[in-house]
């Protein structure tokens, strides 16, 4: 133990102890690091602080309790001033949107889309973008309560759907439904 006193000599540069400091911490050696940064606090104090006085009105303020504060000060400035980074917002999607696009299918030019929950029932459109008659199309659908459990499954077949014709289609639910998917759909 070193008496509290006696003034340190500065044997090394402020630089150098900063240096020796994030060494010790990036070797992993933690308890020496915090050691030797109260030890340059502990220098810094003896060397510059202790004893000294800033006179303000006549009355005689420790230049220690005038650092102090001021590290507080800054302290607690310090996280108000800092805002809080924002990730860009991911476009946002709602459960009716996502149900709509699960909902679609364009393949064999035949688009069905704009399916939605109609009096017990799913309701869509169906087109054919074919230069000719379809024979048959069967467009099933899986109906599921709010829970994710499938209720019911049910499907429709639409017949000699013309060319470059869009006709309305419904398929009914035998048991109440939150929502629905499009399954696969066949073309005969």
């Amino acid at each position: 133990m070193s008496n509290i006193d006696e003034i340190i000599p500065v044997a090394k540069t402020v630089l150098e102890s900063l240096k020796k400091i994030v060494a010790l911490f990036v070797k992993g050696h933690y308890v020496g690091a915090i050691k030797e940064t109260f030890n340059l606090f502990k220098v810094a104090y003896i060397n510059h602080l202790k004893g000294k006085y800033i006179t303000l009105k006549g009355k005689k303020i420790p230049l220690a309790a005038v650092v102090g504060v001021a590290v507080i000060g800054l302290y607690t400035l310090y996280p108000a001033a800092e805002k809080p980074t924002v990730e860009a917002e991911k476009p946002k999607i709602s459960e009716a949107e996502m149900v709509a696009q699960m909902n679609y299918y364009h393949y064999d030019d035949i688009i069905i889309d704009k399916m939605y929950k109609c009096q017990d029932a799913a309701c869509g459109k169906l087109e054919n973008t074919k230069d000719e008659t379809i024979a048959e199309v069967v467009i099933p659908v899986a109906f599921f309560n709010k829970e994710g459990i499938l209720v019911y499954e049910g499907s429709v077949r639409a017949s000699n759907v013309p060319a470059l014709e869009t006709i309305d289609f419904k398929v009914p639910a035998q048991v109440p439904f939150e929502y629905f998917k499009l399954g696969v759909v066949s073309v005969l």
